[in-house]
């Protein structure tokens, strides 16, 4: 079974319901392996909880915009240390890493759009579920565990005096 699909598996209980509760929960099956990027998507998926909650228990506009524009900030710092982190290793799949990124920001623009329109709507929850559901099943468990495994097969293959060369984000 491919560590793929044992991460949906192991996330299936967690968003199956996500229509009724937004709540999402770390998972080990969720790590790419990369410290750093790990504690920067655990921290995205706090804020998001603490935006979804807003939303459910209508604590008004400022405290959901606050939130939104925050989200918004961290992704975007989040997405560029991961495509500076690619570039300095040489990864191969950047521009594609990249171009996946560029869609994330547009969709969560759109909510914020859609918040700033509406107001903190079910049509609100609604894109930020699907919007979590497209980031943790098809970025995390996907794109970024493939990055994070092309990663490292450079550092496993590097001439042996490199392998001790760790490649970091900064």
């Amino acid at each position: 079974m491919s560590d793929r699909v044992r991460g949906v598996r192991a996330l299936e209980a967690t968003i199956i319901n996500l229509g009724a509760e937004m709540s999402i929960v770390w998972r080990p099956a969720m790590s790419t392996g990369l410290a750093w990027q790990d504690e920067q998507h655990k921290e995205i998926l706090r804020r998001i909880d603490q935006l979804v909650d807003a939303i459910e228990k209508n604590q008004g506009a400022s405290v959901i915009g606050e939130l939104l524009e925050f989200l918004g900030e961290y992704v975007d710092r989040h997405f560029r240390s991961e495509e500076a982190f690619m570039r300095k290793s040489g990864c191969g799949s950047c521009e594609l890493h990249a171009e996946c990124h560029r869609v994330l920001r547009e969709n969560l623009a759109e909510i914020k759009a859609t918040f700033n329109r509406h107001g903190a709507s079910t049509m609100v929850v609604l894109k930020m579920q699907s919007l979590v559901r497209d980031w943790l099943i098809n970025h995390i468990l996907a794109i970024d565990k493939q990055m994070a495994a092309e990663v490292n097969q450079m550092i496993a293959t590097a001439i042996p005096h490199q392998k001790s060369q760790k490649v970091s984000n900064e």
